[in-house]
């Protein structure tokens, strides 16, 4: 006895269960050529099965279906696996428990292929797939654990199913089918950092409704279903679904219309700048219908009202909700500015900003519920972003990064309340208003806040404050607050004067206030001692009334600063040409000129400039940049006093055409050009930068003092534009080094020098 029972657990593990009298199980390996087959119980699925045309697979509800290493079943007629919450259908590894007399613990993702809905290439090309109440699970090893490939599978669904485990969390795949029935209420569960729940490509998905996704069970934002070039030819809903990540265009045909719903749903119109055809996008001339849930969109052109740009380009109806969420994320290869739109809704229920390269508004925009800022800035031009609809939906700001460049208004009550922010300020500089109602207003209304980064002039100064003498005000810029609707009341404000110049004690600043431009400044409300630091000093006041402008104000602590009236950049005969003028100087030992080149994130100083130290008259200067290097596109001033401490100026130039690469209009160089190597002298590589107007075939060699060839960098034919090449010479001796570059009619060489 105790021989026989070695044996028979010597079967199991191998997974070779032929005694069906003694397990119950019922071993399969033939296909199923004709007719109708009925499984239930345990099956074992030994070798691959095919369901032929014309024949039909049906499961019953409760069935086990153990897989062999690696086989699957493909249906080419058709299979209903119908199972129920109580009985469930489980497609699972022949290592699977189960309750059943099995070993455990020797599952794992991919022990056995898939099961696999595909009358391609037959005869009659038909074939249906219902799935209900199943479990998929330790499959995938040669694709999704359950896969739909056929045009014709008209009537197919997948509905209260369960996707765990398989490998690499590949789980469902439908690809050329027309599901007209559902897909619905299934959950999906990937292993940690697999985060694609389900692939769907050219297909039309009539329902997708309730479907979630979790990693190792844990909700997760960033799990997707993967949606590849779909087509709606009937009408469509998508509701309450996990994140949808679209690639490619979903097109609706005429008269049809897709619909996404559900306070749930989220989907992505996911983008990558340069990669325009394959932006997650709506196309077609059928309706488009988004009324609950999030959109994300990463297209740079937002959503354009037209049909060639943007996230939503179909031409038939398009209906936008005003109250739920739309997202502004960074295209996935990290680059690209967005607008949001001329089709983008001017009023919304959640905005939220995740976009470090920067957001401008095409239009005004309402928020009546919340603003998000997680990065980037939010550039408003001449409109005005709105945070509130009334005095009783005041919307809620969640500022986790970035600044609002222009108009930013919020709703009041006729209530007291602290620390409301207005996050505004430069694209460089963060200069935030916050307000303090110490006593109610008698009635509710609007503020509107702004910074203006020009100088505000010192009319009606020297002022006594505080029994001190203001001076003189920054010149870096001044605040307005505009009050709508609002009157009586007192309040606190708080002004951040982040990155101001020329400040050496930040607690000799004081608020100054004017009614507009043409008027003086004055002296109002309770002066606090400022707080901070003198690179972000924060002014105080309290007892404030009525709104208008506000500036900072200085005693002769603060020189503040050099003041800077121009700034350009000329190309002259392949050099750039820097001009700027100062209208004042106080304490100007000069100026450092800084490049940023396309390629880097970093500046470099190129130049030193000296200053007139005290001045009240105009000053000019210029620097010349003889030999700019072919990506370089902006240049900047640092201004550095007598004493040591330097201030930038927010301030930059940009220089396109020859040899220049404008970072807006990408203008491709008029002429070959080849640039000094840079760094140079280097250790122990450097970059080598040319310019090449028409695409052809370039050679770039390097040779010793002697005219020796040390390192061929290229050889081979390269695209027009700014092109940059790393030369490494870890393995070469310190020395002079020529490089030599040949393209079209184009030769030139280069010295450069290895220091070691």
């Amino acid at each position: 006895m105790t021989t026989k029972l070695k044996i028979i657990t010597l079967i199991l593990f191998v997974g070779l269960i032929l005694n069906t009298n003694v397990w119950g199980y019922t071993t399969v390996s033939s296909d199923i050529t004709t007719g109708t087959a009925v499984w239930s119980g345990t099956i074992y699925i030994f070798n691959d099965i095919t369901v032929n045309t014309g024949a039909t697979l049906i499961i019953s509800a409760g069935t086990v279906i153990k897989f062999n290493t690696d086989a699957k079943i493909t249906v080419k007629g058709y299979i209903y696996a119908v199972g129920t919450s109580g009985s469930k259908i489980y497609f699972t590894s022949k290592f699977s428990g189960l309750g059943e007399r099995v070993a455990t613990g020797f599952t794992a993702p991919g022990d056995w292929g898939r099961v696999e809905v595909n009358g391609v290439g037959e005869a009659t090309s038909v074939s249906r797939g219902i799935f209900k109440y199943c479990d998929f699970e330790y499959g995938g090893d040669i694709g999704y654990a359950l896969y739909f490939n056929e045009p014709n599978a008209t009537n197919s669904s997948v509905s209260y199913c369960n996707f765990k485990n398989n490998y690499h969390g590949n789980n469902l795949e439908i690809t050329q089918a027309d599901f007209t029935e559902d897909i619905e209420y299934n959950t999906f569960d990937n292993p940690t950092g697999y985060y694609e729940g389900a692939k769907i490509s050219q297909s039309t998905i009539a329902k997708f409704f309730s479907n979630t996704i979790t990693v190792n069970n844990t909700s997760s934002s960033d799990a997707y279903f993967y949606f590849y070039y779909n087509y709606i030819g009937a009408d469509a809903t998508w509701a309450h679904n996990s994140l949808i990540k679209l690639l490619g265009a979903t097109e609706i045909v005429a008269l049809k219309t897709l619909t996404i719903t559900g306070p749930s749903s989220r989907v992505l119109f996911s983008s990558r700048v340069g990669s325009e055809s394959s932006d997650g996008k709506i196309t077609g001339s059928g309706h488009f219908t988004f009324d609950n849930g999030e959109l994300i969109i990463q297209s740079v052109a937002g959503i354009s009202s037209g049909t060639t740009a943007g996230a939503i380009r179909n031409s038939g109806a398009r209906t936008l909700s005003t109250t739920s969420k739309y997202s502004l994320l960074t295209p996935d290869n990290g680059g690209g500015a967005q607008v949001t739109g001329s089709g983008f809704p001017t009023s919304v229920g959640v905005l939220e900003v995740n976009n470090s390269q920067n957001v401008t508004l095409t239009n005004g925009m309402t928020i009546s519920g919340a603003l998000k800022m997680i990065s980037g800035n939010i550039v408003t031009n001449s409109n005005t972003l709105t945070l509130g609809t009334s005095t009783s939906t005041l919307g809620v700001l969640e500022r986790t990064s970035g600044t609002i460049v222009g108009n930013f208004r919020r709703w009041f009550a006729a209530n007291t309340v602290e620390n409301v922010n207005f996050p505004i300020g430069t694209a460089t500089n963060y200069l935030p208003v916050d307000i303090d109602w110490t006593s109610a207003p008698s009635t509710g209304g609007t503020l509107t806040a702004s910074f203006i980064a020009s100088d505000p002039g010192e009319n009606g100064l020297p002022l006594t404050v505080s029994s001190v003498n203001v001076t003189q005000c920054a010149s870096d810029g001044y605040w307005s607050v505009i009050s709508t609707g609002i009157s009586g009341g007192t309040y606190s404000i708080d002004l951040t004067a982040d990155g101001f110049a020329g400040i050496t004690d930040f607690t000799k600043l004081y608020m100054l206030k004017r009614a507009n431009s043409g008027t003086n400044w004055s002296n109002s409300g309770t002066h606090v001692t400022t707080s901070g630091d003198n690179t972000t000093p924060v002014l105080h006041r309290t007892g404030m009334s009525g709104f208008s402008e506000f500036g900072v104000g200085s005693t002769d602590a603060n020189p503040l600063p050099v003041e800077l009236t121009s700034f350009t950049a000329n190309l002259v005969d392949g050099k750039v040409e820097l001009n700027w003028e100062t209208a004042t100087e106080v304490n100007n030992y000069g100026f450092d000129v800084e490049t940023l080149r396309a390629t880097s994130d970093e500046w470099q100083t190129i130049g030193f400039v000296q200053g007139s130290g005290n001045s009240n008259s105009p000053k000019n200067y210029t620097f010349v940049d003889e030999n700019p290097l072919p990506d370089s596109v902006e240049y900047r001033l640092k201004q550095i006093d007598t004493d040591g401490n330097y201030s930038y100026y927010s301030e930059t130039v940009k220089v396109a055409g020859f040899g220049i690469m404008d970072v807006n209009d990408n203008t491709l160089p008029t002429e070959y050009k080849l640039s000094q190597n840079y760094p140079n002298p280097f250790n122990p590589s450097t970059t080598i930068s040319f310019a090449l107007p028409k695409t052809g075939f370039v050679t770039l060699k390097v040779y010793n003092a002697i005219g020796e060839e040390v390192a061929e960098l290229v050889n081979r034919e390269m695209n027009a534009g700014i092109q940059s090449i790393n030369f490494d010479a870890t393995n070469f001796s310190s020395g002079i080094y020529f490089y030599r570059i040949s393209a079209g009619n184009f030769i030139e060489t280069k010295k450069m020098v290895l220091m070691k």
